[in-house]
């Protein structure tokens, strides 16, 4: 006979109760925060029968004293009750009300601060009539693979697999190998957050480390593992460190492809339990082609089987570098072709803002606008902004929103807790969502708690997000954080949403599930045109890898195979405070030249070559110019190089919405203009130089005097350019916009204009568009 599991004082079976003779006692050994058992000390109310049982004084944790014979038995915190069970001889049966009443982890940890919050327990009047077919969620659309799976069975299948754990994070822990176990070389497997720390084990690119097999790991060791790949339910953690206490000791295990599948099953038989149909995992492990394999394989044996939708969103770390970031597009770009690959998810600790990043938001939704080769990425691809996690840039959700209604994509923002939804953004959220699924939030109230962002569930902002927009709930990491999606409707329900609106939102997963279904059937069939099979697939991957130079030196020179074959066209001139010195007329001239010049040349013949990006100037007219042609006319792209120093460093919002690639320039920015003049002669390109300081007059002065790098110059009302153009020839300048006509018509560069160009025409488009920052829309 099964011997029937005891009921617990929470959803998670942490706390249980068990039976001794006539003592009922909470077992509080899963309890890490020190004030989660005085609480309930205070707290807890237990009575038999409605009989008040007061606490047994002086013993060790919390037991009660219990009369003979069988009972009902119900405890309460303020009157809210929290638990309720029969005794019937030795065994505790729940009575049908009981998962109703326990503890969501949310309350838990709530229970574990050391203050006392006087609203928990929530009340259980609004739980009443919950139906976990009616109510809960339907969906897991945030979430990360690397946290989904529990600590205990992603360690047993690590165990089962015979796989290392690497000795440098056990020494971490204190745990380092003992005299009777054999260490052995494993595979290093990228952790990009603490890369620079220099772990070894964290590297990557095919490094060997010392491990320890899973199966050989002491108890000691285990549970020291499983501890720091958990947050307790009593307990929260920094946002700061997550990544460091939670996610660093996950990484080698939910990165090895030998668990891929066994890890995947798991999930997906965890996710049937609790009512899931469709969920979106996410992660950057994919980009591993061994993983990506094992992933695939896994997933469609799992959808053969178990009734489960599961998909990906390839994780994007914030906080790279340009160029790394563009790498990594790169490979996005290809995954993305794969019917299980969904969207892109730009994670991570969000200390820097949206706009920071906005380019590479902006790459990706010009490319999604492409279509060609019948992909349609638009429809098929969802851009993932984590913003509003924190307080620190409250206009991040507004500058995620402005994505999807520039560039017309998907987007969703997750967690979204620090946004001020005034007028005009709810007017905004209201047209975004005319169309089905192109704007939604992400909502993660328990995740919040964890990480401390917002540490009571009922001052989560659910309810004004779900008036103005689509809405879903996620568990952020079920494995680690310990919620579910029940828990996570208690949460909602806690923050003010009735089991009216959870119904609604489960109408809302419905729908979209129907249509990401719809989307993926067409999909499939041009992924089916395209490859054979998955080892096509995953061939011409690698093939796409093997493109991009690994080494540093080596990508100081490399560009992509959409370069080729084209000539490069520098602008450079006025930015910021320079711009504002220019008068009214030189800053109309440029914006126009810049319109101009995007409507006559060809995008098959050149590409432009930028260097820093600010709020106005030279750069940002024609990256205005290019982002509004790119997507109006996405078969016709214009590639635009960034080239700066400190393309090696962290992510900036001084490039282009329009790049299509970044070379850093080695020496700091002292050596910037050589090194720019350098690339147009090794590249045999032009220039076109409009206002500016220092830097653009060595340059135009390089280029005339000293490089014979064809160019056109703007001589402006006044300035250093003004004086510059005095020294320099001048059957290379223009003052205004019918000059530079003219110039384009006897200059170098009338061979990249495009067959048949209309320059009458195109001058008037360019002057409306200058002033109305319109594009053309002949």
């Amino acid at each position: 006979m099964t011997k029937s599991v005891p009921p617990s004082l929470d959803s998670n079976g942490f706390y249980p109760f068990r039976l001794d003779r006539d003592r009922l006692r909470l077992d509080l050994a899963a309890s890490i925060s020190p004030h989660f058992p005085i609480h309930l000390n205070r707290l807890l109310k237990l009575t038999v029968d409605g009989k008040p049982i007061p606490l047994m004084e002086g013993e060790a944790g919390l037991q009660w004293s219990l009369p003979p014979g069988d009972a009902l038995l119900e405890l309460t915190i303020r009157r809210q009750p929290v638990a309720a069970f029969a005794r019937h001889g030795d065994a505790l049966e729940p009575t049908s009300a009981h998962s109703l009443y326990q503890l969501s982890v949310a309350e838990t940890r709530t229970l574990g601060l050391a203050v006392e919050i006087s609203e928990v327990p929530y009340a259980r009047s609004a739980r009443k009539g919950f139906n976990p077919a009616l109510h809960a969620p339907l969906t897991d659309v945030h979430t990360h693979a690397s946290a989904q799976i529990s600590a205990d069975d992603l360690l047993a299948i690590a165990s089962e697999a015979n796989v290392a754990y690497p000795v440098a994070l056990l020494e971490k822990l204190g745990m380092g190998p003992e005299k009777n176990q054999a260490t052995i070389d494993m595979p290093s497997f990228e952790f990009t957050p603490l890369r620079e720390e220099g772990l070894l084990c964290e590297q990557g690119n095919g490094a060997l480390c010392k491990g320890i097999s899973v199966a050989a790991l002491n108890v000691r060791q285990r549970a020291s593992i499983i501890a720091q790949m958990r947050v307790g339910g009593d307990t929260t953690l920094l946002l700061s460190d997550f990544e460091r206490t939670l996610y660093r000791y996950r990484n080698p295990l939910v990165k090895n492809p030998a668990l891929t599948k066994a890890m995947l099953r798991k999930i997906a038989d965890d996710y049937v339990e609790q009512g899931i149909s469709y969920a979106e995992l996410s992660t950057g492990s994919m980009m591993n082609p061994s993983w990506f394999r094992a992933m695939a394989e896994a997933i469609e044996e799992i959808e053969h089987e178990k009734n489960i939708t599961i998909r990906f969103l390839v994780g994007l770390p914030r906080n790279i570098s340009p160029q790394e970031t563009l790498i990594t597009l790169k490979k996005i770009q290809y995954l993305a072709q794969h019917p299980f690959i969904v969207g892109v998810d730009l994670l991570g600790y969000e200390i820097n803002k949206t706009s920071d990043f906005q380019w590479a938001l902006a790459h990706l939704a010009q490319w999604a606008l492409q279509s060609s080769g019948g992909w349609h990425f638009a429809r098929d691809f969802t851009l993932r902004i984590h913003a509003g996690e924190t307080g620190k840039n409250p206009e991040n959700v507004r500058d995620a929103m402005a994505i999807a209604r520039d560039y017309g994509v998907r987007v969703r923002v997750a967690h979204a807790l620090r946004a001020t939804i005034d007028k005009k953004t709810a007017a905004e959220l209201k047209s975004l969502n005319i169309k089905d699924d192109r704007f939604a939030f992400e909502m993660c109230p328990d995740s919040n708690q964890v990480y401390m962002n917002n540490m009571l569930v009922h001052t989560s902002p659910l309810k004004e997000r779900f008036r103005h927009a689509p809405m879903f709930l996620g568990t952020d990491g079920a494995g680690a954080l310990a919620t579910t999606p029940r828990q996570l409707a208690f949460s909602a329900l806690a923050a003010g949403l009735t089991l009216k609106d959870l119904a609604v939102l489960r109408a809302t997963e419905r729908g979209f599930i129907e249509r990401q279904r719809a989307r993926e059937t067409e999909k499939r069939k041009t992924y089916d045109a395209h490859y054979k099979n998955l080892d096509a697939f995953l061939e011409g991957y690698e093939a796409e890898l093997k493109k991009i130079p690994r080494d540093k030196a080596a990508l100081l020179h490399y560009l992509p195979a959409s370069f080729a074959g084209k000539t490069p066209l520098l602008i450079a001139g006025a930015s910021g405070s320079s711009w504002n010195e220019l008068n009214d007329a030189d800053r109309r001239t440029i914006r126009q030249v810049m319109q101009l010049l995007v409507r006559v040349a060809d995008p098959s013949k050149i590409y432009f070559v930028l260097g820093r990006v600010q709020k106005e100037g030279v750069s940002r007219a024609l990256d205005i110019a290019v982002r509004e042609h790119n997507k109006r006319h996405p078969e016709q792209r214009f590639d635009v190089l960034g080239r700066f120093a400190g393309a090696e460093q962290y992510p900036t919002g001084e490039l282009a919405e329009s790049i299509s690639w970044v070379q850093n320039i080695t020496g700091g920015r002292d050596a910037v203009p050589g090194s720019m003049l350098d690339f147009l002669e090794a590249h045999k390109g032009h220039a076109l130089f409009c206002g500016g300081t220092a830097f653009t007059a060595e340059m135009a002065k390089g280029a005339a005097i000293f490089r014979n790098i064809p160019h056109a110059l703007m001589v402006p009302a006044s300035g250093i350019l003004a004086d510059t153009a005095r020294i320099l020839p001048p059957e290379f300048h223009f003052k205004n916009l019918d000059g530079f006509l003219a110039l384009l018509k006897t200059s170098g560069l009338t061979q990249f204009l495009r067959p048949r160009a209309d320059l009458s025409r195109a001058k008037k488009d360019a002057i409306l568009a200058a002033k109305t920052g319109q594009e053309d829309k002949s």
